[in-house]
């Protein structure tokens, strides 16, 4: 389970050495050797950010595949958006938590996808490790996905819980984890949505 007192914590240190670094130098405002080369790596990152996928469980194949990840990453990459890493976590509480919240602090990192366990059954666990790490909340984008999805399974969209919200300014979206179901939530409702929820959610637009 994730520490959020630790968070918050951690940024609250963070913020205090800063000005003890700022008291220290006093004025001096010579360049460390270091200092170049993280104005340089953060630039990079910058430039590379993109979307972090999380197959939850790893696997909805027999064969040992990921075939619901594969289709969100390659529907993700033709609707010219990056994927800058991709990770599987154990299909348990504080493994999902754990991930997402590690890849919410991740430099280069826009937005996250989770694929699998939003379902009902027993293992299904994301929704529930996931919505204690929210700030906001968006329900709109599974009531979106259930909107258009019922023309394609009819009520069977009711056991389905995708959901999306924002966290330290970066989206998440937990979805299906079947591979037809996972490609329709990004072409029809994620990719149209994710550039401007990410920038509204950066701070980089207003959006109502």
């Amino acid at each position: 389970m994730v520490d959020f007192q630790s968070r918050e914590t951690r940024r609250g240190s963070q913020t205090d050495d800063e000005s003890d670094d700022e008291e220290q130098t006093d004025g001096d405002q010579t360049a460390e050797p270091g200092d170049e080369s993280d104005t340089r790596e953060a630039a990079e990152a910058e430039v590379n950010r993109g979307v972090a996928v999380i197959s939850v469980g790893g696997t909805d194949d027999a064969e040992g595949g990921d075939p619901a990840g594969d289709a969100v990453v390659s529907s993700i990459e033709r609707a010219e958006k990056k994927v800058v890493t991709r990770e599987t976590a154990e299909a348990t509480y504080d493994a999902v938590q754990g991930t997402v919240d590690r890849l919410f602090r991740r430099r280069g990192v826009s937005a996250i996808v989770t694929v699998g366990g939003i379902g009902i059954g027993p293992a299904d666990a994301t929704v529930e490790a996931v919505e204690p790490l929210l700030e906001k909340r968006l329900p709109g984008f599974g009531e979106l996905f259930r909107l258009q999805y019922f023309e394609q399974v009819g009520p069977a969209v009711v056991g389905m819980r995708p959901i999306a919200g924002v966290s330290d300014g970066v989206p998440v979206f937990c979805l299906p984890g079947k591979a037809d179901t996972a490609r329709f939530a990004v072409e029809k409702v994620l990719a149209e949505t994710l550039d401007s929820l990410v920038a509204a959610a950066s701070g980089e637009e207003a959006h109502n």
